[in-house]
């Protein structure tokens, strides 16, 4: 299966340009139930995105007035992105080695769709558990599950 049958299409996303001020992206978060705003254009191309962790870990944590400071001051610049045609498996592996949560689905530079590791649970658990294997692969506790 491919990606575009899963994905967040780009019409059900909330975006913003990055001019906008983090408290305009913290507003757009909670309305849209998201931790993450992709960063587009007027063309829909894709600059960034932003996520409830750049806010609140690197921006409040600098004091940041979050209703003058732009997206552009903390919005992630370097992503991995894939193509809508990208199958299941390549996703998870690739949210696997890169430990993330989420790919921005993109064309010709524009952004069409999102998807998530709880797209491919949806799906795919077994797919979604090993790329949850990968991301989680730095924990440092061991897990005990109960008997």
């Amino acid at each position: 299966m491919k990606i575009d049958r899963v994905m967040t299409a780009r019409k059900d996303l909330a975006t913003v340009k990055d001019s906008a001020t983090l408290a305009d992206v913290a507003r757009a978060m909670e309305a849209s139930d998201t931790g993450i705003i992709p960063v587009v254009d007027a063309e829909d191309h894709l600059q960034g995105v932003i996520t409830d962790r750049d806010i609140t870990v690197r921006a409040v944590a600098r004091d940041a007035r979050l209703s003058e400071t732009r997206v552009s001051d903390y919005m992630s610049r370097h992503l991995v992105t894939i193509p809508p045609d990208t199958d299941l498996d390549s996703a998870a592996s690739m949210m696997a080695q890169n430990q993330i949560h989420r790919l921005p689905v993109v064309s010709g530079g524009k952004l069409v769709g999102l998807v998530s590791l709880g797209d491919l649970a949806c799906v795919d658990p077994d797919e979604a558990e090993q790329a949850l294997e990968g991301i989680s692969h730095g924990c440092k506790i061991e897990r005990h599950l109960p008997h």
